[in-house]
Formats: C-alpha cells, sequence, structure tokens
C-alpha cells in the first residue's frame, strides 16, 4: 500500500474493527495470531494513518477467510429411496466461501462412472448414465473444490427398481367376484401342492394360504347374498 504525507506520523491496522489495532512501518503481512483468531467469511481490513498534526486517514478493503474444504449437505434424493426407471432429481446445500467446481459420480457395485460435472445445486442426474445403472443398490457420491483445491464430498445410496413388484392378490383382487373366486380357488391348490413338494425350491408359508383360503370363503359368501 501507498501512503503520503509529508509529516507522516504513525500507521496502523485492524482487522476486528478496532477491537485490536497493529501499527506497522512498511508493507507486511498481517499479524498470523489475528488472522487465525478471525472466523471464515468476510473480514474487513481497515489501514489508518495519522500526521503530526493529529489528522487521521484510513481505508478498507473487504476480503474472504476461507480455510475448509467445501461441506456437502445432500436433500435429494434420500437415504435407501426407491428410484424407478426415470433418473432421480437431486438437491444440494454446498458451503464454501471460494467453491470452484462440482461433480458427481455413480457407483454400480463393482466400479465407479466417470465424473459429470454440474453447475447449479440442484438438477437431475444423467438419463444415459442412470440407464446404465444395474436393478439394485446404487452409491450416488457428490464432489465439490474450492479454488484452493481443498474437496468435499458426500454420497447417498438409493435403490433402482425399473420393474415395478407384482402383488399376486392384490391383482386377483381386483378381479371381477366370479372371476376372482374360481381364480383364488386354483391359486390356492397350486400353492398347496408347492409347498408339499419336498424338492423344487419353493416354500409358501402358512399364513399367505390361510389368508388366500378366507379370501376365497368371503368371495363365496358375497355372491351368495
Amino acid at each position: 500500500m501507498e501512503i503520503s504525507d509529508i509529516n507522516l506520523d504513525t500507521m496502523w491496522y485492524t482487522i476486528d474493527n478496532g477491537i485490536t489495532n497493529i501499527t506497522f512501518l512498511i508493507n507486511g503481512t498481517i499479524d498470523q495470531n489475528n488472522w487465525t483468531a478471525h472466523l471464515e467469511g468476510s473480514v474487513t481490513l481497515i489501514f489508518y494513518a495519522n500526521d503530526t498534526l493529529g489528522n487521521i486517514g484510513s481505508s478498507q478493503i473487504v476480503i474472504t477467510k476461507d480455510i475448509l474444504e467445501p461441506i456437502i449437505t445432500i436433500n435429494l434424493p434420500t437415504t435407501n429411496q426407491t428410484i424407478g426407471i426415470s433418473a432421480p432429481s437431486f438437491s444440494l446445500t454446498i458451503v464454501d466461501y471460494s467453491l470452484a467446481q462440482t461433480w458427481y459420480s455413480l457407483f454400480n457395485g463393482t466400479h465407479w462412472s466417470d465424473n459429470n460435472i454440474f453447475t447449479n445445486s440442484s438438477g437431475v442426474i444423467d438419463q444415459a448414465l442412470w440407464n446404465s445403472m444395474p436393478e439394485g443398490i446404487i452409491v450416488i457420491k457428490f464432489f465439490a473444490n474450492d479454488s484452493f483445491g481443498r474437496m468435499g464430498y458426500a454420497n447417498v445410496t438409493v435403490f433402482k427398481q425399473s420393474i415395478p413388484g407384482f402383488n399376486l392378490l392384490d391383482f386377483l383382487l381386483s378381479l371381477p367376484g366370479i372371476i376372482t373366486m374360481s381364480t383364488i380357488g386354483v391359486v390356492t391348490a397350486v400353492i398347496i401342492v408347492i409347498v408339499k413338494k419336498k424338492r423344487g425350491g419353493y416354500k409358501a408359508k402358512s399364513k399367505e394360504i390361510r389368508r388366500i383360503e378366507e379370501i376365497r370363503r368371503k368371495r363365496e359368501e358375497d355372491l351368495k347374498k
């Protein structure tokens, strides 16, 4: 900095609004103890000078202190969320005073995908990338770095299920009464046969059979009314 005064007397500065004033004789470095004590964020640096006549001049500049890596909070998607064929949306909260770049990568259980750069804190995962992911558990990892090269990251685990689950009982109950009654009877018989088989690898729980039988009897009673 340059200070001009033919009667220059004293020069000093402050970074805490005058709580601590530090004198200096030549250009140099801000006092490390004062800098360390200051929190991250905006820092107002004010320089003062007076002359032998008691006149005081000042000039200030606002700078930013950034000593931590970016902090990422994933708002969407949520942990263990089931996601279908459409790529999931994402919403992040990223805190950093000198954020430079953000990107994400997906893990399919064996390897990570290439990095996909994004610029907004919310968006949609690349559809082509999502299509390439298999059914099951997928890890989405978000990254951010700042202008000093510090990197932060956060990840979320989701479940990809492109084909909706099929519930046989719900399907049967959606059919017309007569069809449902006969169909439930056939299904019950088939399940009983499967249970009796010692080989074949299929078993049905007894409570499921009882439930089907109860539904069949109830439908028969409704038809008689």
